[in-house]
């Protein structure tokens, strides 16, 4: 997990607009010979006050998932594209809330996320 923030010192947070960009990183090939991958989600949160970013909000967490079996009801690049995003993005809110809380921001709640859209 790699994580950054950084904000102005005097920001008017009431006037604050947050622009939201996820990436989903499920490029790391083709499961290994124990059947583990890694899928990384990443979202980069800005915060701008009249054109201005006042605020970098970026949080990058990877994840191990292991692949049992041969499954066929959920082929290995869905569950790479839709389900393991939908498993770890809720750590990434939760860690988001906390930084944006101790940092003086306030109370930042990230929406959720349909990944089958995505």
């Amino acid at each position: 997990m790699s994580s950054t923030f950084n904000r102005g010192v005097v920001v008017d947070f009431s006037k604050l607009e947050i622009v939201q960009e996820t990436n989903i990183d499920n490029s790391t090939g083709p499961s290994s010979v124990d059947g583990k991958f890694v899928v990384v989600l990443e979202v980069l949160l800005k915060g701008k006050v009249e054109n201005e970013i006042v605020l970098e909000l970026g949080t990058r967490m990877a994840a191990i998932f292991e692949k049992i079996g041969n499954p066929e009801q959920l082929p290995e690049e869905v569950f790479r594209k839709i389900n393991a995003p939908a498993i770890i993005y809720p750590f990434i809110r939760e860690h988001v809330y906390t930084v944006a809380n101790k940092g003086g921001v306030g109370n930042l709640l990230l929406q959720p996320i349909n990944f089958t859209n995505q």
